[in-house]
């Protein structure tokens, strides 16, 4: 694909940067001048477009929704996503060979807006959380997994506690 034929297809998607770095290499052939601070004057201008109009492209391509539509038309990986209220189990049973699942809620109109992402390496560390308990801190009572580590008391009742870390 040619420049102009880039530049074309940006402008498509709004980013009129390229097209602007075209206009100035086209210039280019005008400059007919002997001055060499001229001529690299107007290489520093052309330079300067050119940057410009990269940054544009990664500003639009780091965008979230158009990073996720890369990896679904480009690179055929299809998005797996679980809700903001999925827990544990759900997050292991869906991960299976992905390195990670992303995080969605939904927005006004039904669709799914990512938050965030999960790794697979989180998944499976033996302490994925902490938690703060008060009034009945023994575990079985207040179902507390065994993922969570408790990492304060507050209780004035009789309780039945152990960690290996102190509270």
């Amino acid at each position: 694909m040619h420049i102009k034929e880039f530049s074309l297809a940006m402008q498509a998607h709004g980013l009129s940067e390229f097209q602007e770095f075209v206009a100035l290499l086209e210039s280019l052939e005008s400059v007919h001048e002997e001055s060499r601070s001229r001529i690299f004057h107007f290489l520093e201008k052309i330079i300067q477009g050119l940057d410009r109009a990269i940054q544009s492209v990664d500003a639009y391509v780091e965008r979230l929704g158009v990073a996720l539509e890369i990896k679904t038309h480009v690179f055929g990986h299809l998005p797996q996503s679980v809700s903001a209220r999925a827990d544990i189990e759900e997050l292991r049973s869906k991960i299976g060979d992905y390195p990670y699942l992303t995080v969605t809620s939904s927005d006004e109109e039904g669709r799914a807006e990512p938050l965030g992402v999960v790794h697979a390496s989180e998944l499976y560390k033996p302490i994925l959380g902490t938690v703060t308990v008060r009034d009945f801190c023994n575990r079985e009572e207040t179902k507390i997994p065994a993922y969570f580590e408790v990492i304060s008391v507050i209780d004035h009742h009789k309780s039945v506690f152990s960690s290996l870390s102190p509270p």
